[in-house]
Parts: structure tokens; C-alpha cells; sequence
């Protein structure tokens, strides 16, 4: 029987809050007008 898994796109200000269980795998960022935006491509085993 395999693990099973749940991937999520995370914005940069809530994963110091919900990091616990959840391992990152990428960071990404994308620039929108004159901001950059950072989201993080987060795992966890369920």
C-alpha cells in the first residue's frame, strides 16, 4: 500500500503558520506590474 500525498501553492505569509506536517518543495515567484510575489509549492504524507 502507498502513501498518499497532498501538494498546496502557499503564499510567503501564511506558511511560517501552517508549515507544521507540510514540506516544501519549490519556491516560486512571479512579478505582477512593479511587485514580485512569492508562493511556495508545499507536500505533505498523509
Amino acid at each position: 500500500m502507498g502513501s498518499c500525498q497532498t501538494t498546496a501553492n502557499m503564499p510567503i505569509d501564511i506558511v511560517p503558520k501552517i508549515k507544521h506536517g507540510y514540506t516544501t518543495m519549490k519556491e516560486q515567484k512571479a512579478k505582477a506590474s512593479r511587485l514580485c510575489l512569492t508562493n511556495y509549492v508545499m507536500k505533505k504524507t498523509l
